[in-house]
């Protein structure tokens, strides 16, 4: 595979299984959002909300 490759048709190849994609994405912080690059800029907000509530979590802030 090279680096010319739709990200989530590469993310199929190595996470057939649908159990093995959403254990991948959860361990990479990537949103179960549409992947394809027209959909980057809402890929970035969500990315960034999921890193952001995991360090708000080990930091233990509250944001209420």
């Amino acid at each position: 595979m090279n680096s010319n490759t739709d990200f989530e048709e590469w993310l199929y190849k190595i996470c057939p299984d649908k159990q093995a994609k959403m254990d991948y994405m959860n361990k990479h912080y990537i949103p179960d959002i549409d992947l394809s690059f027209d959909n980057l800029e809402n890929f970035i907000t969500g990315r960034k909300k999921l890193l952001t509530d995991n360090f708000k979590s080990l930091l233990e802030i509250d944001t209420t």
